[in-house]
């Protein structure tokens, strides 16, 4: 009994040791950032207080590599990714999201085949990290500017994702069909507020009276705090289905040198200059 008791006090007296957080990495566009919002209404903030709440007492660590006007090429090609890499402690799950930018300059071929690239770094990089492709917003045929055309525009920049997933054996977030579902339902208010790119961007619907029928005023392709909501209501189920019990932890990353920009402009078949090609008039995907 003494023996016992004093094997007790020994192990009440060392420290605990911290559980290990699950890591998650975001890549993508403004559209997985998010900047414009309010700092509590991003998608950093609400996919950690979702996977809090999912998976009590789990700590995970949420870092957001995505960047305002980005698409894959210029990701690469500009040193984004190489920075990224460095910052990031380790992976355990990784959402990769871009298409809102890259089909303002590449066909979706060419889209695919930098996806492909990506992807090819990304798990050489992250040997042990779950990665998930996902799928870009849907847009109200009747609340936006150009009548739904920009769903059909994206369409085979969807299928790539859905495909290269396919072929890989890749789980994909459809946050189009989620946003669609939620549309549909009657939940259609799911994107921010602009009429024209150099003016200020309205977040909420505070200033819709008058404008209902104005679909100028619901121009802007970018979501509001719901349409987070709703894309992140669909990362955490697909992670539940995943991981009922627990999320994965320990995802570490292969150690590398730094790649030059050069191996990326062969992996992408993309010559750098390439990157200074005009933008489309309808982008507004620049500003944050």
């Amino acid at each position: 009994m003494i023996l016992r008791y004093f094997l007790l006090l020994i192990c009440l007296a060392l420290p605990l040791r911290a559980a290990e957080p699950t890591r998650v990495l975001l890549f993508g566009d403004s559209h997985m950032i998010t900047t414009y919002l309010p700092k509590e209404d991003a998608v950093t903030a609400q996919l950690q207080r979702a996977l809090e709440a999912q998976w009590p007492g789990q700590p995970v660590t949420v870092q957001n590599f995505a960047r305002n006007g980005e698409w894959i090429a210029r990701f690469l090609l500009k040193g984004g990714y190489q920075a990224a890499y460095t910052t990031a402690k380790g992976a355990d799950i990784i959402f990769i999201r871009y298409g809102m930018n890259d089909y303002k300059r590449i066909p979706a071929e060419e889209y695919a085949k930098h996806l492909r690239a990506f992807l090819d770094r990304v798990q050489a990089d992250f040997l042990q990290a779950r990665i998930i492709l996902e799928t870009s917003i849907y847009f109200d045929p009747a609340h936006f500017s150009d009548n739904a055309k920009l769903n059909t525009t994206l369409h085979p920049y969807r299928e790539a994702i859905r495909a290269l997933a396919a072929e890989r054996g890749l789980p994909v977030c459809d946050i189009y069909e989620a946003s669609r579902v939620a549309t549909e339902a009657g939940n259609w208010d799911l994107r921010i507020r602009r009429m024209k790119k150099n003016e200020p961007r309205v977040i909420d619907a505070s200033q819709d009276a008058g404008r209902e029928n104005d679909m100028r005023w619901f121009t802007d392709s970018h979501p509001n705090r719901e349409g987070v909501r709703i894309a992140v209501a669909a990362e955490v189920a697909l992670l539940k289905t995943l991981y009922p019990e627990s999320l994965p932890t320990g995802g570490g990353k292969q150690a590398r040198a730094a790649i030059a920009p050069a191996e990326f402009e062969a992996a992408l078949q993309f010559p750098a200059a390439r990157l200074e090609g005009k933008r489309s008039a309808s982008d507004n995907d620049s500003q944050p």
